[in-house]
């Protein structure tokens, strides 16, 4: 069960822990997975509590880029040879590390994921 919680009031994270306490010991035969992607701002206003619990197997950080310089009017955007060069090599090394996430797909037709695909 992957826990993406991006939107909703901030009060409502307060019960996240509470469905991952009833998931983790939901059958006692087959352990449910669970996972998270919480969001950059750290700690997670909607996961925070839920992580804490420690039962969740996997929490990945994915991170979010922009396909083109339009895509990021306010700045943010990577090339692609500098992503492969000097970013990935850094962040690679985190045991966190889940991958990379692009915005969006419309921005992404001029190959963006397929230039750094072999890399990620």
């Amino acid at each position: 069960m992957d826990f993406d919680i991006e939107a909703g009031d901030e009060t409502n994270g307060l019960y996240w822990d509470e469905v991952a306490r009833a998931l983790a010991g939901f059958n006692s035969q087959r352990k449910v997975l669970l996972s998270a992607a919480p969001s950059c701002v750290f700690p997670d206003a909607h996961l925070d509590t839920a992580i804490k619990t420690g039962l969740f197997d996997y929490v990945w950080v994915f991170m979010g880029l922009p396909a083109t310089p339009t895509g990021a009017p306010n700045g943010g955007y990577i090339s692609p040879d500098v992503l492969v060069s000097q970013v990935l090599p850094v962040i690679k090394a985190s045991p966190k590390y889940g991958g990379i996430s692009l915005w969006s797909r419309f921005y992404d037709l001029q190959g963006y994921s397929e230039s750094i695909k072999s890399s990620v």
